[in-house]
Order: C-alpha cells, then sequence, then structure tokens
C-alpha cells in the first residue's frame, strides 16, 4: 500500500504537465498526416509548377519537402490551419496576439545564375492591404535575413529595412523562433527572433530585445514558407521543414525541445 500510495501522486503530475504543454499549442504540422489537415494549401502561380512530398529524414524522420522548379515563381505552403474549417489545430493571426512561431529548416539550390535574395518566409497580408507582408525572411545561398516593411504609398522595396543577418550555408539544418505581438498599432506590434535557440539582436530593437513594429496589415495575416518571388525563377530550390508550431510560449515552440 505504501508503494501506491507514492506512485499515484507521480503519475497526477505528469499528466498535468502534459495537459499544461497541450494548452500552450495552437498548431502543429503533423507530417503523419495530409498536407490538408496541416496546411491550408500549396501557393503555386497559375500554369507553373511546384510540389509538396514527405520524406523520411535520416535525423528527423518524417519532414516536409516543397520542391520549386526552375521557371517558377513560388511554391509555398500556407496558412497554419487546415483546409477544412476547424477550431483544432489551427491559427491565423488577430489583434492582440503574442505567439512563438518555430521550425527547423534547411534549403538545396540548383542552379549557376547569381544568388539573389527570395524570399522563404513571409507573414503574409490578406488583401487588400498596405503592407503585404509586414515581416519576412530570405535568403541568397549565404545570408538569411529578417526583413521589415512598413505601411503606405510607394514600392515594396522602398519601405523595406533589413533588421538582421546571419550566415546559413546550404543543406544544413536551423533552428527559428519568431516571437510575435500581432497588432495593427505601429507602437504596440513587435517581433523577437531566436537562431539555433540563442536571442538575437534585431538592429532598431527596444531595450527589452523587441523590434517595435506593425505586425497585422489591414485584413490580417498568415504564414507562409518555402520559395518566393521574381528572383527563384532560374534555380530549382528544395526547402525541408520539421518541427512546425506555433504556440503561446517559447519552450512549447522551440524545435530544441522535440529532437529525435
Amino acid at each position: 500500500m505504501r508503494n501506491t500510495f507514492k506512485i499515484v501522486p507521480i503519475i497526477v503530475v505528469l499528466s498535468i504537465s502534459v495537459k499544461t504543454a497541450t494548452a500552450q499549442l495552437l498548431w502543429y504540422a503533423d507530417p503523419n498526416k495530409p498536407q490538408v489537415e496541416n496546411f491550408y494549401n500549396l501557393n503555386i502561380e497559375p500554369n507553373e509548377k511546384g510540389s509538396l512530398e514527405v520524406i523520411t529524414d535520416e535525423k528527423h524522420g518524417k519532414i516536409w519537402q516543397v520542391n520549386k522548379p526552375s521557371g517558377s515563381k513560388r511554391t509555398e505552403l500556407a496558412r497554419s490551419r487546415p483546409k477544412k474549417d476547424t477550431l483544432q489545430n489551427a491559427y491565423t493571426p488577430k489583434e492582440g496576439d503574442m505567439i512563438y512561431l518555430g521550425y527547423q529548416w534547411k534549403v538545396m539550390i540548383e542552379g549557376n545564375d547569381e544568388r539573389k535574395s527570395f524570399a522563404v518566409f513571409q507573414n503574409k497580408s490578406e488583401s487588400p492591404h498596405s503592407q503585404n507582408y509586414p515581416f519576412n525572411l530570405d535568403y541568397n545561398g549565404k545570408m538569411l535575413s529578417m526583413n521589415v516593411f512598413t505601411s503606405g504609398e510607394g514600392s515594396q522595396k522602398s519601405r523595406a529595412k533589413k533588421i538582421w543577418k546571419t550566415p546559413v550555408k546550404e543543406n544544413e539544418w536551423i533552428t527559428i523562433v519568431m516571437g510575435v505581438k500581432f497588432s495593427r498599432d505601429a507602437n504596440i506590434g513587435h517581433i523577437e527572433l531566436w537562431f539555433n535557440s540563442e536571442k538575437q539582436m534585431l538592429e532598431g530593437q527596444d531595450k527589452t530585445g523587441k523590434f517595435i513594429h506593425r505586425t497585422l496589415d489591414d485584413s490580417g495575416n498568415y504564414f507562409k514558407w518555402g520559395a518566393y518571388n521574381e528572383n527563384s525563377r532560374p534555380f530549382n530550390i528544395t526547402v525541408q521543414l520539421d518541427e512546425m508550431r506555433v504556440a503561446k510560449d517559447y519552450k512549447t515552440a522551440n524545435p530544441k525541445n522535440y529532437d529525435k
């Protein structure tokens, strides 16, 4: 009886811990389930090509693999919610949300042209909009960068500011976590960034390590992962993604906590 009495509290504590972790998770892209149960769609330009596979990586197990062939402008997994409307495993940013977006990422590029940067992640705006994408990540084969875009008139380029960059080799796994406070108020919204589990300094950040920015566009936003824009056309680009999560806290979103 004494042994039984000692075991019961341990079981109860573990049960509470699991429930707490689950409660923090808003969305997880499970590669054991079909694309349409994780993402709204695979975004490809009309009359162009692109594909999605689930493959088995030696270290990571089952992962998502996005393939953008040369000649195509984009191939992107779009939206952290399934095709079917549901409140389960679905997240769409709204005013006032504070979330953490984490994933593991690797890219391979085939082509001999001069490599200009192309988007590999977008916080994409719904239409109509005034920012198009309030922030994104781009890559040129050597450097991974974070860019922010203000709202207003003028070209997207004229409203852009690069706030972070770091060297990243092709065919090398990295870990990204972004902390985002979503707001249409440019004095309330903010961005934080962790690269390989280390907090990054963003150019122009405040004393708390946050870059204050309008993060939610007029009609709302959603996330896109893959390869996008005219600079990507000359290349065959393969993007691999794993442990993709949106969560209420950094610990739950950090892919390093799920390393196999």
